[in-house]
């Protein structure tokens, strides 16, 4: 994004031709970007809808349904954004920028749509019902089986009945943990563990950048 604002706000062509430009041509960029920006900080921090009770259940189809609407609602906000940032190259191409210069700047474009889409598609990733399912039958049938070992053990003669109690209950919290490691993954922008993706974070790094780009307290520049 910032090299976006670079080229909006810094580039220049031809004799000092950047002049042509409206005086707020960098300051209305960079509205455009920080957009971009706040509306896919919005998506990346949605709740998670995309466990089995949202496709099994009435009330979870019910708050899928609201999440998603949400969810297309910013992915197209983005998209017009987009589409406002080739409109900026438009108007520098009409001010003389030359052609293989707003070709590298739709490039940049792309570049931020391409991610977007990317981190779009993490978003609404979900392990395969019938994993999840078998995953939580083996947590609950596991005790079971290995509940004759665990007597096995305890009686054995070698060890004794803390053992087999320890030993039992480290293979289910296993097990547990396994699971809830692959349930984190799923959508690591919730922050709801130590691992989970800091948008907030990086949202601000990158809304710092575009500051080192073009200060909030800059000011357009009279058209000469």
């Amino acid at each position: 994004m910032s090299n976006v604002l670079m080229a909006n706000a810094i580039w220049d062509w031809g004799k000092h031709d950047r002049a042509k430009l409206p005086p707020d041509h960098a300051v209305r960029t960079k509205a455009i970007l920080v957009g971009i920006l706040s509306d896919l900080g919005r998506v990346l921090m949605l709740p998670t809808f995309t466990r089995g009770r949202h496709r099994f259940t009435t009330s979870g189809m019910n708050e899928a349904k609201e999440f998603m609407h949400a969810f297309h609602y910013l992915c197209r906000r983005i998209t017009f954004s987009t589409t406002l940032l080739h409109r900026q190259v438009e108007v520098m191409k009409d001010a003389g920028l030359p052609a293989n210069e707003a070709s590298r700047i739709n490039q940049y474009h792309w570049y931020i749509q391409a991610r977007v889409d990317k981190l779009c598609h993490i978003k609404l990733y979900r392990t395969p019902q019938a994993t999840r399912s078998f995953t939580r039958l083996c947590i609950l049938a596991l005790p079971l089986l290995y509940g004759p070992y665990y007597v096995y053990i305890a009686t054995a003669g070698t060890t004794n009945f803390a053992f087999a109690l320890t030993l039992s209950m480290a293979t289910s919290l296993i097990m547990i943990g396994i699971f809830n490691v692959e349930k984190a993954l799923e959508d690591p922008f919730t922050e709801e563990g130590l691992d989970g993706v800091k948008v907030e974070r990086a949202m601000h790094r990158i809304l710092d950048a575009l500051d080192v780009v073009l200060p909030p307290s800059t000011t357009p520049r009279a058209k000469k």
